[in-house]
């Protein structure tokens, strides 16, 4: 079956998190092989024809809130929010992680593992050691549990 990348759909843009969602039609295809199954040391006679299926389900997670906001915070002071991550898969468990850390943000703990339609919460804590307005995106990779994109 030739690839093709996935059709994405829209998510909604607001401050603080970006994400690209698979359209619904695109988180799950079905795949139906047949393996041919020879044994070594054996006649050609002896290879097994054995149909195969297997599904391939996309992995995501749901942050929220989607927008984080610390208010006032006194420089070298801190402050922390809770952010729920949802693994929207409900067979698979997906894998995050921080990819890189922003400067004066933080994300406790900085990876995990989230189960089939679990929720897990992070901390993000907001340490100003300058003085002015700071904000950015903090990306996350999501993998399957097995460690592929």
């Amino acid at each position: 079956m030739a690839g093709r990348a996935p059709a994405l759909q829209d998510v909604p843009r607001r401050k603080g998190f970006v994400a690209l969602l698979p359209a619904a039609d695109a988180t799950t295809r079905i795949f139906d092989f047949v393996a041919l199954i020879e044994f070594p040391g054996c006649p050609p006679t002896t290879r097994i024809k054995l149909p195969v299926k297997g599904k391939g389900m996309a992995t995501a997670l749901k942050a929220d809130p989607m927008s984080l906001v610390f208010g006032d915070v006194p420089t070298h002071g801190w402050a922390d929010q809770l952010l729920m991550l949802h693994n929207t898969n409900t067979v698979l468990p997906v894998a995050w992680r921080g990819v890189k850390q922003l400067p004066y943000f933080n994300l406790m703990p900085s990876s995990g593992t989230i189960l089939a339609g679990q929720t897990n919460q992070v901390m993000v804590r907001y340490q100003p050691k300058a003085l002015g307005s700071h904000s950015g995106a903090i990306p996350l990779q999501v993998t399957s549990e097995a460690g592929g994109i």
